[in-house]
């Protein structure tokens, strides 16, 4: 087993996960840009829901990337992924939809056509999306 930490909070996971241990390792080690990366390779983020099942509280404070909650993040990475099964529960769940990254300042409708993902940037706009230049 695997102990994450978090702020003050700690989850247990099971630790047979290649994937999962990655992304842990990351979080446990602050290390934002290879969790970056491996959200950004692993859009439908299959890790994510691991936590989730382990009992990790996707909308608590203290996002380990930027100042987002885990949610926020996972939802916005959908949208860059162009994964829209993974991004609509995100929503349906509480994400803004208007959430700027601070790391580029992109809002999900902004990030979704880095992958093509034209028909998830129409999903985002009937859901009221907007552009980051949009206000």
């Amino acid at each position: 087993m695997l102990r994450l930490s978090a702020m003050t909070e700690t989850s247990t996971i099971a630790g047979d996960d290649p994937l999962a241990l990655e992304v842990a390792g990351s979080i446990r080690g602050g290390d934002v840009p290879r969790l970056q990366q491996l959200l950004a390779a692993h859009p439908d983020v299959e890790v994510l829901d691991a936590l989730l099942d382990a009992g990790a509280e996707i909308d608590a404070g203290g996002a380990v990337i930027a100042r987002g909650t885990p949610l926020q993040d996972a939802f916005w990475y959908a949208c860059h992924g162009g994964r829209h099964a993974t991004a609509e529960p995100r929503l349906e769940a509480g994400a803004d939809i208007n959430w700027a990254a601070p790391w580029d300042g992109l809002t999900p409708l902004d990030a979704a056509p880095r992958s093509g993902a034209d028909e998830l940037g129409s999903w985002l706009r009937s859901r009221g999306a907007r552009a980051a230049d949009a206000g």
